[in-house]
C-alpha cells in the first residue's frame, strides 16, 4: 500500500474515532449524563445485574472510576446496589425502573442514529461496508492485544 493511502486510512481511523465520542457525548446530554453513565446504564440494560468489577472489565475503566460512576448513578435513582444473598461480600448493581427508562431511551436514541448513518450509505454497497467493518474491528482487536 502506498504510504498516501495508509495516511488517509490512520486519518480516517481517528475521524471515526472522533465521531463515536460525539455521538456518545450528544446521546448523553440529551439525557443528562455524562457517556460513561449511559455506557454503564446500557451495559446494565444488556447484561443484567452486574458487579463493579464485571462493570470494569466491560467498560475497561478502574474499578474506582466505576465506583464513583454508581454513586452517582444511585443519587439520580438510576441504579441499586444490591447484596448478594448467597456472598454477602458480592455486591450487584442494578437498574431501577427509572435506570431502565433512561437506558432505553439511550438505546433508542443510539438505534436511531445508527439508522441514519445506515441509511445514508447505499443500499447496494452495505454488505460490502459490513465486511470491511468486521475486518476492521479484527483488526483493531489484534493491534490491541499485541499493544502498540
Amino acid at each position: 500500500m502506498e504510504k498516501e493511502d495508509r495516511k488517509r486510512i490512520e486519518e480516517l481511523l481517528c475521524i471515526l474515532a472522533q465521531n463515536c465520542r460525539a455521538k456518545d457525548e450528544a446521546i448523553s446530554k440529551r439525557i443528562a449524563l455524562s457517556p460513561a453513565e449511559s455506557r454503564l446504564l446500557l451495559a446494565l440494560l444488556s447484561d443484567g445485574h452486574m458487579t463493579i468489577g464485571n462493570i470494569a472489565r466491560r467498560m475497561d475503566v478502574a474499578a474506582s472510576r466505576v465506583t464513583r460512576l454508581v454513586d452517582s448513578l444511585v443519587e439520580e435513582s438510576y441504579v441499586v446496589r444490591k447484596s448478594d444473598p448467597a456472598d454477602r461480600r458480592r455486591l450487584w448493581v442494578l437498574l431501577t425502573t427509572k435506570g431502565e427508562e433512561i437506558a432505553d431511551k439511550l438505546s433508542l436514541c443510539s438505534k436511531d442514529y445508527h439508522e441514519k448513518v445506515i441509511s445514508a450509505i447505499p443500499s447496494s454497497k452495505q454488505k460490502q461496508v459490513l465486511e470491511i467493518l468486521e475486518l476492521l474491528v479484527s483488526s483493531l482487536k489484534k493491534a490491541n492485544e499485541e499493544g502498540y
